[in-house]
């Protein structure tokens, strides 16, 4: 399908690496050929090493015929090869995912889902987005993204707060507020990492529910809703039973429940520069969507106990 545009990658990463070799020679010329040769011109090495005006146009003049060689020779290469991946990577995932999911694979508008998000986990700036769409499931409508939430310092470190899936279910119930179900240790909305403004873990503060045992000690809620619906035995239990690690953790915000799965993956990422990798693509996509089933399967397990909304489409 994509031979022609593997033929013409092939041609592009040729001239790619004959603009690295030239780039190397300038570079060779400029740091090692040109201050050898004025080292056997001492009056001239003189006069130009005392000159800034030379230095910055040595510089200048070393910037310019480097850029121009990397536009001319490389930079196409490498946007040909990003924009293929990507051509590549959407087919392969609508084909994929409308055979498992009984063709209801829909692209979703990346930006509304971004908008409720940047509106829950605010503290440190909003991340990225990507893949953003909605498939239908045991009569479910599932929205799912990729999610990753970092920040820069001054000094250039970059720490990752979270990179994994985010998918977003429709209640049949409304809730007053939003409610943060997560693991004390670890995870989005602990003290660690500071995304959610005062979330210490006080009595005033969170709910833990030991007082009856339902719930486990180390989960913990905050919330500005009501208490009524985490006092409820069979919500207890069955969030109990859902969130059993640090990589799952839950906001249920007015009619939608969010699920989080912190595993440090781009689920649907790819590299492909011919047919034999677009064939292991295919492949890699098919295994990250059945990965997808069973984490469906495993929150679905609760649909009417959580009272996430059945519909019909």
């Amino acid at each position: 399908m994509y031979e022609d545009k593997y033929e013409q990658l092939k041609k592009l990463k040729k001239k790619s690496r004959l603009g690295g070799v030239l780039i190397a020679i300038v570079f060779i010329t400029y740091f090692i050929v040109i201050p050898f040769a004025l080292t056997q011109m001492p009056e001239l090495e003189e006069k130009i090493s005392s000159s800034t005006i030379f230095t910055i146009l040595y510089f200048i003049s070393l910037f310019v015929i480097v850029v121009f060689l990397f536009i001319k020779f490389c930079s196409q290469a490498f946007s040909f090869e990003s924009d293929l991946e990507e051509e590549i990577k959407t087919n392969i995932l609508i084909k994929e995912m409308n055979n498992a999911f009984n063709n209801s694979y829909k692209e979703e508008d990346i930006e509304e889902l971004e908008i409720a998000l940047n509106e829950l986990c605010s503290s440190v700036g909003f991340g990225d987005l990507n893949d953003c769409f909605s498939i239908k499931y045991k009569n479910t409508r599932i929205k799912y993204a990729d999610l990753d939430i970092s920040s820069t310092d001054n000094d250039g470190h970059t720490t990752t707060y979270f990179e994994g899936s985010v998918m977003e279910f429709n209640l049949n119930n409304h809730v007053d507020g939003a409610l943060y179900i997560t693991m004390t240790e670890k995870g989005l909305f602990s003290t660690t990492n500071c995304l959610i403004d005062n979330f210490v873990f006080k009595k005033d503060n969170k709910i833990v529910v030991p007082t009856n045992n339902y719930l486990k000690e180390n989960i913990a809620f905050k919330s500005n809703t009501t208490p009524t619906i985490i006092e409820d035995r069979t919500f207890q239990e069955t969030i109990n039973e859902l969130i059993t690690d640090n990589e799952h953790f839950i906001i249920i915000n007015n009619n939608k429940l969010y699920y989080f799965i912190d595993n440090d993956e781009n689920k649907f990422e790819i590299k492909v520069k011919d047919q034999q990798e677009e064939i292991k693509s295919e492949e890699q996509i098919r295994e990250e969507i059945n990965k997808l089933k069973i984490e469906l399967d495993t929150i679905l397990r609760y649909k009417e106990k959580l009272n996430i909304k059945e519909e019909s489409f």
